[in-house]
């Protein structure tokens, strides 16, 4: 399993996404915003999103947004307390995304206390954890660290 596990763990350091999403909606004429922790992972080879699937749930759809040239992209989506448990079993093996599976666990397990301005804040770090990232990945990749 321990195995199996890290291979995940691999797949998702290269493939995947975590995300503090924030919604927006109205009524009555006025503006309600939440966040949600989100988990994404996409593969032109459809058994990829499916075997996240089988082994943590969510859902897998084709992502009409990113067609690989004549390939279809297909996308396997992971939200709210499922995320964080998803994010939880693979972080002992999380190179890459360790910080942003800490900070999207941690929103997590404190969203129901944290006020609005404490969720987007939470939210911008995870941004810019991962732009921080792009800078320096380069750097990471010869670390080989979370």
């Amino acid at each position: 399993m321990t195995e199996e596990l890290a291979y995940l763990a691999g797949m998702f350091d290269g493939e995947g996404s975590v995300i503090i999403k924030l919604k927006g909606t109205y009524h009555g004429g006025k503006r309600y915003t939440s966040h949600t922790i989100q988990a994404h992972l996409g593969s032109t080879d459809k058994a990829t999103p499916l075997l996240f699937q089988s082994q943590f749930g969510g859902s897998v759809c084709a992502d009409k947004q990113r067609n690989m040239g004549n390939l279809a992209c297909w996308q396997w989506e992971l939200s709210a307390t499922k995320c964080s448990e998803f994010l939880r079993t693979l972080y002992p093996f999380l190179r890459v995304k360790g910080h942003e599976a800490q900070v999207a666990i941690e929103f997590q397990d404190n969203k129901s206390n944290l006020p609005s301005r404490e969720r987007e804040e939470m939210r911008q770090t995870l941004h810019d954890l991962k732009a921080n990232k792009r800078k320096l990945k380069p750097y990471i990749e010869n670390q080989g660290g979370k």
